[in-house]
């Protein structure tokens, strides 16, 4: 039987002194598997909503999901060897962000292309793409936010 290793990094950070009333925290989950593994990443019943970025670290693809309010566990499918970035939100912020029906994410992981229009999406999608580290990405989405409420 195959053993299986694993290596996982979490941090925490501020958010944007601009986002500080909307953005609680965002957080940073890297995680290193062994080429094979299949790993879910779960979110916890915490009441909050988040915006969440699976990025690989080979090139080429990435995933934004927008989630919550989680009231209960449930999971999203992801990389291995990847870097997971969240930036969670207070209650209410979400439905306010993007104009929707909270009870639309409620317990639910969507993919952010399908609640944004699609030039805002490709534009967000290829920054994250082009941006060379967690910082970079981290900085992007800040400003993705900070438009939403302008």
């Amino acid at each position: 039987m195959k053993q299986s290793i694993s290596k996982y990094t979490y941090k925490e950070f501020k958010p944007h002194v601009n986002l500080k009333n909307a953005v609680d925290k965002i957080w940073v989950f890297e995680s290193i598997d062994e080429p094979g593994e299949d790993r879910k990443f779960r979110l916890i019943p915490d009441y909050t909503s988040s915006i969440i970025v699976i990025t690989p670290r080979k090139a080429g693809s990435l995933q934004i999901f927008i989630t919550g309010p989680n009231t209960n566990n449930h999971h999203i499918d992801n990389f291995t060897d990847q870097t997971t970035i969240g930036f969670r939100f207070y209650p209410g912020i979400l439905p306010l962000m993007f104009k929707t029906d909270p009870v639309k994410f409620t317990n639910n992981s969507v993919l952010l292309k399908d609640v944004i229009a699609q030039p805002e999406y490709k534009t967000l999608y290829l920054k994250l793409l082009s941006s060379l580290n967690t910082s970079k990405k981290i900085s992007t989405i800040n400003s993705f936010i900070l438009k939403l409420f302008n």
